[in-house]
């Protein structure tokens, strides 16, 4: 079952751990989460699909991938650029 566990920061899908973040919109006063590109390769097909529902249900609540796990390090204003980049 998938899980995130907003303690450690992790999303939990079928047995491995992916981190994530979330990333404070200051002017909106709302956030979005952002994991690593690893975990959207699990759950989307080449063609972008969810590879099944519950991949759906995650993928949804990811707003952005980044290529590693170190990007996750960047201060909340770079990742916001780079979400609105895209």
């Amino acid at each position: 079952m998938e899980t995130f566990d907003f303690y450690t920061m992790q999303i939990n899908w079928r047995g491995e751990q992916y981190p994530f973040r979330e990333v404070i919109i200051a002017d909106e006063q709302f956030h979005v989460l952002v994991s690593v590109v690893d975990l959207e390769r699990v759950l989307l097909d080449v063609d972008g699909t969810p590879v099944d529902r519950s991949a759906e249900w995650v993928d949804s609540r990811i707003a952005y991938y980044v290529d590693s796990g170190e990007c996750l390090l960047l201060n909340d204003k770079v990742l916001q650029n780079m979400i609105y980049r895209q």
